[in-house]
């Protein structure tokens, strides 16, 4: 088991969802290569036992981040897959790498529609789970951050599918607190309606490292429910 995964099943014990499924990209040597970079101009990575081809060029930081590694050929092969709950024909799914114990480098949202990639940069972290609306238009991601194997903090990120941008709260504090950056345990996303979300987060009085310790520590870690709206802008 990598590190990476590892992490991702700690984080999925810790937030009482099902760990999501990782695949490695297949083996590019055969894929052609762009003229100015030694990297391929696409990818074939394998999303729930299929292979997916992806438009590197669609994919910046991804290609950015690619390029700048030594070891190239290992950093394709450590490229991992999640893919996200759907109905259409679309391949619509996570790409993380550069992937260790506490996060990923980088995360992105790809979707291939008969051949063409679309991408979306997501914040980093280590990727928990997504939740699709019931008309399967918009999701919920929700991301974590790993310390010491003791604490996670997670914080999510709402995105329309359709066109693939991130969809704003109405609050911009609640904005701050649960989508900026990971501050407390997030132990259930739900949506209960096309615009409104329920999360079910710890009730500690302070977010450092040793108050949230002590909450994984406690026999009943006690949560409370918070309910986003989103904007429609």
């Amino acid at each position: 088991m990598t590190a990476c995964a590892a992490a991702i099943l700690i984080i999925a014990s810790l937030c009482n969802v099902p760990a999501p499924t990782a695949k490695p990209a297949r083996s590019t040597n055969d894929i052609e290569k762009t003229e100015t970079s030694d990297i391929p101009s696409i990818l074939i990575l394998n999303v729930e036992d299929k292979d997916v081809e992806i438009q590197l060029n669609s994919l910046p930081e991804l290609a950015v981040y690619l390029q700048e590694q030594e070891d190239k050929t290992g950093e394709i092969a450590r490229l991992r897959t999640y893919p996200v709950k759907k109905t259409s024909e679309e391949n619509l799914f996570v790409v993380g790498y550069g992937c260790g114990t506490k996060l990923c480098s980088g995360l992105e949202l790809v979707k291939v529609t008969d051949g063409r990639t679309e991408g979306l940069h997501m914040p980093s972290g280590l990727f928990i789970n997504s939740i699709t609306s019931e008309d399967q238009s918009r999701a919920i991601f929700q991301f974590g951050s790993s310390e010491g194997g003791m604490v996670t903090r997670s914080y999510i990120a709402a995105v329309d599918l359709r066109t693939l941008s991130k969809i704003p709260f109405e609050s911009s504090e609640m904005e701050s607190l649960y989508s900026e950056h990971p501050l407390v345990p997030i132990t259930e996303v739900l949506w209960t309606g096309s615009k409104t979300i329920k999360l079910k987060v710890a009730d500690v009085a302070a977010t450092d490292f040793s108050s949230l310790e002590q909450w994984y520590a406690s026999d009943s870690q006690k949560v409370k429910e918070v309910l986003i709206e989103l904007s429609d802008r």
